[in-house]
């Protein structure tokens, strides 16, 4: 199993915590320009009819396998905690 883990576990709730590293920094960075950038693209950039399937085309291809990383490298896993 590999130790090398990006984000802290969080104490209550479900998901991922606060980064560890400058990988997990490096990693929300990423995701939140991404995100940023792609909404800004859309909106400004295809015509109404065609904005619905860019987001979602966003989400599945771009938020989805950061959502998996960060699943992945977080200490102790995510699990509900209370």
């Amino acid at each position: 199993m590999d130790n090398d883990y990006w984000f802290r576990q969080k104490y209550w709730g479900y998901g991922t915590g606060l980064p560890l590293n400058w990988k997990g920094w490096a990693h929300l960075f990423v995701l939140l320009a991404g995100v940023l950038g792609g909404i800004y693209l859309i909106q400004h950039g295809l015509p109404a009819r065609d904005r619905a399937t860019a987001l979602i085309v966003l989400a599945v291809f771009f938020v989805g396998p950061m959502v998996l990383l960060a699943w992945r490298k977080t200490e102790g896993g995510w699990r509900w905690r209370s």
